[in-house]
């Protein structure tokens, strides 16, 4: 005699697995990795310093620094 298997217990188990490999595969497809996030971060951290270090007075001269 075979073994007992409970139908609703292996259709859940199915899915489950299916449900994972598409999450899997959309991770895959669209997600970036940990570090990818952290150099994008810090390379518009950087262009943000150089954008606020080339904006003019309100007098239309670029910003003197106070280190005299």
């Amino acid at each position: 005699m075979g073994e007992l298997i409970n139908l609703n217990q292996a259709r859940k188990k199915r899915e489950r697995v299916e449900k994972e490999k598409a999450a899997d595969e959309n991770r895959a497809r669209h997600g970036q990795t940990k570090a990818e996030k952290k150099g994008i971060a810090s390379r518009l951290e950087q262009l943000r310093r150089a954008l606020d270090g080339s904006k003019l007075d309100d007098d239309g001269n670029p910003p003197t620094s106070s280190k005299r």
